[in-house]
């Protein structure tokens, strides 16, 4: 498969993983054995489906410039909206008009693009951040699930569901780390002479915003 061109595929894969912890965390009561094992099997090919999406993405590609703090805000708006399924917020799609980060439509998160040259190139690095956190959301609810199974005396169900929680936060580690070590290693050409200072502020932004304090 080749690099994908813009967060369509990833808000599907997101998506997919979302639905299915909200349908595990939704059960009023422990169902049959056999609709656990399902839903787990649907984790597994979803988790695998992403795995495949990054694969293809690596490596990612290096921005040219530190990122305007406030274009990038203004992309992740709008890549949020699309990931909830709603219109983004017209200031947002306002600030980020023009600059090359939104696609033919500015106000349809699914076509930011993805770019391995110029200024869309930056989206990779507003998009990880967002997939990390909502694959994030998606491990808690299945964990709160779990939670509920072993309550109800289903250990191996409870099991099977801290291993998707687990497998879900090992990919999260995973996207965040090569988003992180990616800029660490490359940082823009805008910084290679820079002061000390920027150059120190530079990797404090990035090892907080791809690695947050919890």
């Amino acid at each position: 498969m080749s690099r994908p061109s813009n967060a369509g595929p990833w808000i599907d894969r997101v998506a997919v993983v979302e639905a299915a912890s909200e349908r595990v965390l939704s059960w009023s009561e422990p169902p049959a054995p056999r609709q656990v094992w399902s839903e787990i099997a649907a984790f597994d090919a979803a988790i695998r489906g992403i795995g495949d999406l990054f694969a293809d993405a690596l490596p990612l590609p290096v921005p040219a410039t530190a990122d305007d703090p406030r274009i990038a805000e203004a992309v992740e708006r709008v890549l949020v909206a699309a990931f909830e399924g709603e219109e983004p917020p017209a200031a947002a799609v306002d600030t980020a008009r023009g600059t090359g980060r939104l696609g033919e439509d500015p106000a349809d998160g699914r076509s930011v693009p993805l770019a391995a040259v110029g200024e869309p190139v930056a989206n990779w690095f507003v998009l990880v951040p967002v997939v990390a956190d909502r694959l994030e959301g998606a491990a808690e609810r299945v964990e709160r699930c779990a939670g509920r199974m072993e309550l109800h005396g289903r250990g191996d169900s409870a099991a099977a569901l801290r291993d998707v929680a687990g497998a879900l936060r090992d990919t999260v580690a995973t996207v965040r780390n090569v988003a992180t070590r990616t800029l660490w290693l490359n940082p823009p050409d805008a910084l290679i002479d820079a002061k000390e200072r920027q150059v120190r502020e530079y990797v404090t932004r990035t090892m907080n915003a791809y690695n947050p304090v919890a």
